[in-house]
């Protein structure tokens, strides 16, 4: 049964999810996610389709534009989370399947490297801090909450962490989720009403992996398309009610946005210090008019992908990228505390790489990097760690 609207927020809230969990005619979701607190500006577009009527020669009429179809579209500005990482990709990328995370058993005196994620009897995990070795009794959780260093166990300082869920993504051709996306406003001034603007069947279109000048950009702008609008003040559409009103149970407890440094592996091995990345996804959607007055047709073609990068590497390491044949390439962010995202690139291709010193000392190699896929390699596969639950 669908609760009550929520109606203690004021202003603007952004609520989206999947269209699979929208009953377009009952106007009720099971499921979607408050990001209005990630977002920094939402922009769409209702533009008319308009077709010139010119004067008749005998019959006195004016020159006129009749309206036709309407194109939706508009940018999506946010600040990442880990846990908006999984939504998000999915979208762009490719769909997602999240489960618990499996993690090993807490042992005792046993060698653990910072990072390692364990399960504790009580259900809960735990993430290593530092690299050390277990002592010989577990450690005590009782009245912990998520995100408390426990006390050292052995040599380990663990970081407690409540749940944690693994989502598994791939770029497999035309596969992605789509979404509708909801601007509900509050009246204010002691009113109860809202407002909703409600998107469907909206594309997410492009999205840049990036990091520069030590650290990961946060910041993301993400084109939005959709095939229809529709408002809270159309005769025949009401306000979306929802199974689980979308709040802070979807985020709860710390904010993991992504702001740490990366690491970049090159065929399973650790190469340098990256020290500029860019690598946007392009899913190549455009919008084409329909006969149906208010709905668009959306065409998707083949995504592409080509970036660059900028990595510091001793002679050695060098001489090893220097060759222009593929290699797996995976760019690892890791905050420490359990929330961790790779993006691996099984064949890419570095293309013209030209070194930026010369001698001994180690050297700056500067590189496009083409990752390339079909019908059977993935062109990228993307593993994420995090306390988000979005798959209800």
């Amino acid at each position: 049964m669908a609760v009550e609207e929520n109606t203690t927020f004021r202003g603007t809230r952004i609520l989206m999810g999947r269209m699979q969990d929208l009953n377009v005619s009952t106007r009720v979701a099971t499921a979607a996610i408050d990001i209005s607190k990630f977002v920094t500006n939402f922009v769409v577009e209702d533009k008319p389709q308009k077709e010139t009527v010119e004067l008749l020669a005998n019959g006195g009429q004016q020159a006129s534009d009749v309206t036709g179809s309407r194109k939706y579209s508009g940018t999506l500005d946010i600040n990442l989370a880990t846990g908006l990482l999984v939504p998000l990709i999915s979208g762009v990328i490719g769909k997602d399947t999240q489960v618990a995370l499996v993690a090993p058993a807490w042992v005792l005196t046993t060698a653990t490297l910072k990072g390692e994620v364990v399960l504790h009897s009580g259900g809960k995990y735990l993430v290593a801090q530092n690299d050390g070795t277990t002592g010989a009794t577990e450690p005590t959780v009782t009245t912990e909450v998520d995100y408390t260093d426990l006390a050292v166990d052995g040599t380990i300082i663990w970081k407690l962490r409540d749940f944690l869920y693994s989502s598994a993504l791939h770029n497999s051709g035309f596969c992605t989720d789509k979404f509708f996306i909801i601007e509900r406003v509050s009246e204010g001034c002691g009113s109860t009403g809202i407002f909703d603007t409600i998107m469907e069947n909206v594309e997410l279109t492009y999205m840049t992996i990036e990091k520069a000048d030590g650290s990961v950009i946060s910041k993301q702008s993400i084109p939005i398309m959709a095939t229809k609008a529709r408002r809270s003040s159309e005769l025949d559409y009401e306000d979306i009610t929802f199974a689980d009103e979308p709040n802070e149970v979807f985020f709860p407890r710390d904010l993991t946005y992504i702001t740490d440094d990366c690491t970049i592996r090159v065929d399973g091995e650790k190469y340098g210090t990256m020290h500029n990345f860019s690598l946007p996804y392009t899913r190549n959607v455009t919008s084409v008019d329909s006969v149906e007055p208010g709905e668009q047709i959306i065409k998707v073609n083949a995504p592409s992908t080509t970036g660059e990068a900028v990595i510091e590497l001793d002679p050695l390491e060098y001489n090893k990228l220097l060759a222009q044949d593929v290699k797996s390439v995976s760019i690892v962010m890791d905050k420490g505390d359990g929330e961790k995202a790779t993006f691996t690139y099984p064949t890419v291709t570095f293309d013209e790489p030209e070194a930026q010193t010369t001698g001994n000392e180690p050297r700056l190699l500067k590189a496009m990097i083409k990752p390339t896929g079909n019908s059977t390699q993935y062109m990228c596969t993307v593993a994420i760690q995090t306390a988000t639950k979005y798959s209800l």
